[in-house]
């Protein structure tokens, strides 16, 4: 667990500097810098307000960014099956290109693989081999060799 507590109390108490603090309570000295920095700009003081355990405090200073998250535009899996059918040449990173041309803050190239995988593979009985939409590669053999 952080040792929040104890890295402001002997800053504020005991005003020892950023690297006596590292030695004393063993986080690294940029960890105390960050402590510090978040505890002055949540406004938080020493002493500490009555009440406030360790818990409490690293949720006051390292907010969850799961609220924050912005959700992403999710593709057009009907126009990305209905390409896919009509020209055998197109691959998924080409794909995947376009929608982020169209959509600057979409997901990612993985994230857009697996969320058509999951899509296209869920349309009735169609089931789309991704390997072979992301690299295509035809080997013709001949016949006859030609030794020098």
């Amino acid at each position: 667990m952080r040792k929040i507590k104890e890295v402001l109390r002997l800053y504020h108490e005991v005003h020892l500097g950023q690297r006596e603090i590292a030695r004393c309570a063993q986080p690294a000295q940029s960890t105390v810098h960050e402590y510090l920095e978040r505890a002055r700009a949540a406004g938080l003081g020493w002493p500490l307000p009555e009440g406030q355990d360790e818990e409490a405090i690293e949720n006051l200073l390292f907010p969850h960014p799961a609220s924050a998250e912005k959700p992403y535009p999710i593709p057009d899996y009907r126009h990305i099956d209905e390409e896919l059918r009509t020209h055998s040449h197109l691959t998924l990173q080409l794909l995947w290109e376009e929608y982020r041309r169209a959509h600057v803050d979409g997901c990612c190239y993985s994230r857009f693989c697996v969320l058509l995988s999951a899509n296209i593979s869920s349309d009735r009985d169609r089931c789309w081999n991704l390997a072979r939409l992301t690299f295509f590669s035809e080997i013709v053999v001949r016949e006859k060799a030609a030794v020098p």
